[in-house]
């Protein structure tokens, strides 16, 4: 008798485990992290991307965090100082080294890291020369260490014209980064790079078990009732079992 409630109390907490555990994967949130390039003629481009964008946001900020950054001559917050030359430069090595810094100080092992651009690099100095990947080795490695701790995927998105001359250093940009964490599209006004940003979405959330039908975590009454249920009906049997063998017995049968 002792052991078959050993064996419904284990089962008991195992499910209470189970549920736990359930709900922790849920309420995990990931870190969206969008880089925007906006400088010199990017900005034309950036009007036919919006109704993607918007969408994403929608479905991205239904569960996890996003954050937005403008990237010209350094990665800039809103609370930096714009001076008038901020939008005539795109300095892909300040990127490079803010992606680095914004995953690693990331509180979330989930970031999903997103850079718009077209991947022409203009620096204040040099103008438009093609990015030197020798200057940032130690950028990659801290990116590849990171990687190893974190669930991390960097998607470059790419807009056009995107041809091999003068600063074009999207090859370049994609040494530095971890390659088994690195994706590029090429984007387009157009339902392919919806359902390209919304995959990733779907993606992320079916690794946590996140499903917009399931009960939201802050609202787990209708689980804890099916459990304790669950755990009533344990005692139920644990209850025949001890009665069983009275009723069972030759005493119990000339009573």
């Amino acid at each position: 008798m002792l052991r078959e409630l050993r064996i419904l109390i284990s089962l008991s907490l195992l499910c209470v485990a189970g549920f736990c555990q359930h709900v922790t994967a849920q309420v995990e949130k990931v870190d969206y992290l969008w880089l925007v390039d906006v400088s010199g003629a990017r900005n034309i481009y950036l009007e036919g991307m919006q109704s993607a964008i918007d969408t994403f946001y929608v479905a991205a900020t239904k569960h996890d965090e996003l954050h937005v950054y403008n990237f010209a001559k350094t990665v800039a917050t809103k609370d930096d100082i714009v001076d008038a030359d901020f939008y005539q430069y795109s300095d892909l090595g300040c990127m490079l080294v803010a992606l680095d810094s914004l995953i690693a100080h990331s509180p979330s092992r989930y970031v999903r890291a997103f850079v718009l651009s077209d991947f022409f690099n203009e620096d204040p100095v040099e103008g438009d020369a093609r990015l030197n990947p020798a200057g940032y080795a130690a950028v990659r490695d801290h990116l590849v260490t990171v990687c190893k701790t974190k669930n991390v995927e960097i998607y470059l998105l790419i807009l056009p014209p995107s041809s091999n001359y003068n600063g074009y250093s999207l090859e370049e940009v994609k040494s530095l980064l971890p390659y088994d964490h690195t994706e590029t599209f090429g984007v387009s006004p157009d339902h392919r790079t919806v359902d390209y940003l919304m995959q990733k979405v779907e993606a992320v959330n079916q690794l946590r078990g996140v499903h917009d039908e399931v009960v939201e975590p802050h609202s787990p009454l209708a689980t804890y009732i099916i459990l304790g249920v669950f755990i009533a009906a344990l005692a139920g049997v644990a209850i025949y079992l001890k009665l069983r063998p009275l009723s069972n017995s030759p005493e119990g049968k000339e009573g």
